[in-house]
């Protein structure tokens, strides 16, 4: 059984829409998408800066589709002027290139930025199950604004994946140990399977 779905999933028949926001240029969004993604009874996307120079075929043969960001998030929103309306515009774009924008089963964020959290909050809130993936930097060398931001995210996360345990180790040195419910340290290999739905008996 596919751990992505829950008995009444299965019992539907129904597909699992899923949000990773991540580089999809990346071997790591790579191996993960190819490895958990890429099956017939999921429906994943890719929301990613710019799209794969190296795995595009990959993507395509596990039916794994690519969406780049709007331009408006690429220059970023703050000194933009008309920026609300290129925002309201480029939601509109991205829901209908998606394709279920009100049906996102889990929305998985691969490295976790604080400002890319908030250009796709929509996203987030419509979310059924929330990941959060830290690759290691985006939690090593955030700045203290950048950690008191992440807390909004951590409490309203479904699960918070960790590589190793001396990162596991430095998130309880930050954040305490009220998230340990939540925590999976992964090794990005066949472990990733039993991540993203861990918490389906709560939910």
């Amino acid at each position: 059984m596919n751990p992505y779905f829950t008995e009444s999933h299965m019992r539907k028949g129904d597909s699992m829409n899923i949000l990773l926001l991540g580089n999809s240029d990346s071997v790591f969004t790579r191996d993960f998408c190819i490895r958990v993604l890429g099956k017939e009874d999921i429906h994943a996307v890719i929301l990613t800066p710019s799209l794969t120079e190296k795995y595009g075929q990959d993507y395509k043969d596990h039916h794994i589709r690519e969406i780049g960001w709007p331009e408006v998030f690429l220059k970023g929103i703050r000194n933009q002027s008309g920026a609300l309306k290129a925002i309201i515009k480029a939601y509109r774009d991205l829901k209908e290139a998606m394709g279920f924008d009100n049906k996102i089963d889990v929305l998985h964020v691969h490295y976790v930025e604080t400002m890319h959290l908030i250009y796709f909050f929509g996203f987030w809130m419509k979310a059924k199950k929330r990941v959060l993936t830290f690759w290691g930097s985006d939690l090593l060398r955030a700045s203290k604004g950048k950690l008191c931001l992440f807390t909004y995210f951590l409490k309203r996360s479904t699960s918070i994946v960790l590589m190793i345990q001396s990162q596991c180790d430095y998130f309880q040195k930050v954040f305490g140990h009220k998230y340990d419910e939540k925590i999976r340290i992964i090794d990005f290999g066949n472990s990733l399977l039993d991540v993203l739905d861990n918490v389906k008996q709560k939910h």
